[in-house]
């Protein structure tokens, strides 16, 4: 069976067309009609990364459990007055609740009888989370500095210890021979 990840550089063709052809290859712009039922109509690049890779590439692609918060239902739930009505506008999380969940900026606007997701990456968030891997990295890196000049310490004075063993036995040799020999 294929996978989405299969066919990630061949996006999903549907008849609907709703995703302009210059937003398909977008990474960090996340873009998804998804009909009421869950199932994913069109969707752009941005959005088929997100999916899990094992995902089977169907038409009739059941993306409801990929919404942790909110939950699917929640947003399709929702029922506009007119088309083109915002439903939801905020933090979105997606994924499985048991492994990796994407936080996004998110709006689902209402389009004729089906949900487009508008979604961004949280660039300051993914800053912020860069800049204390830097951090975290700047850590390690003196930490093994000082593991290895702890090492090296360690073995000197290993080295002495030896050398003042043998230096010892040396001394309790020549004692013991000098107490045998006659003066």
């Amino acid at each position: 069976m294929t996978t989405m990840s299969e066919l990630s550089p061949s996006l999903p063709q549907t008849a609907f067309g709703v995703i302009p052809d210059f937003c398909k290859d977008l990474r960090a712009v996340i873009l998804a009609l998804i009909g009421r039922s869950g199932v994913l109509l069109d969707a752009n690049r941005g959005f088929i990364e997100l999916l899990p890779p094992e995902t089977p590439a169907t038409r009739l692609l059941d993306i409801r459990d990929l919404f942790v918060l909110p939950r699917f239902d929640q947003l399709a739930g929702k029922r506009a007055g007119r088309q083109g009505t915002v439903l939801y506008q905020g933090m979105i999380n997606l994924g499985d609740p048991a492994g990796d969940v994407v936080s996004l900026r998110a709006q689902v606007t209402e389009l004729d009888d089906d949900l487009l997701l508008v979604a961004e990456h949280d660039i300051a968030r993914l800053r912020q989370l860069n800049d204390r891997l830097q951090q975290l990295n700047h850590e390690l890196l003196e930490q093994k500095r000082e593991l290895s000049r702890l090492a090296r310490q360690l073995e000197d004075h290993r080295s002495r210890g030896e050398a003042a063993l043998r230096d010892r036995d040396a001394l309790l040799d020549l004692l013991s021979s000098d107490r045998h020999q006659p003066h």
